[in-house]
């Protein structure tokens, strides 16, 4: 569980069950993240992003996507992970900062 808290940078007060997340490990169960173009930082927390979504999709309750937004929002919130997105975010998006 250290493993997962430090390979995603999250915060402590992030739950992390065991149960649930041992659920989620099938040997079919297997999510890529493919696309062109720079690499986000925000990548490292899309894999988890994604397993708590189809989750809470799974216990009836659909997320929205601003609940999406504020739930990606909420993950990497006071991590270096925000830092590095920031930084990522002037460089690659230049027009949207000048």
């Amino acid at each position: 569980m250290h493993e997962t808290w430090a390979k995603y940078d999250l915060p402590k007060d992030v739950p992390l069950i065991k149960k649930t997340l041992l659920g989620h490990l099938r040997l079919n169960h297997k999510i890529l993240v493919a696309h062109r173009g720079p690499s986000s930082p925000m990548e490292k927390v899309e894999a988890l992003l994604l397993e708590m979504i189809l989750l809470l999709g799974n216990m009836h309750t659909p997320v929205t996507c601003r609940e999406g937004l504020e739930l990606a929002n909420s993950i990497v919130k006071g991590t270096t992970t925000e830092d590095q997105i920031i930084e990522w975010e002037k460089k690659t998006l230049t027009s949207t900062f000048q």
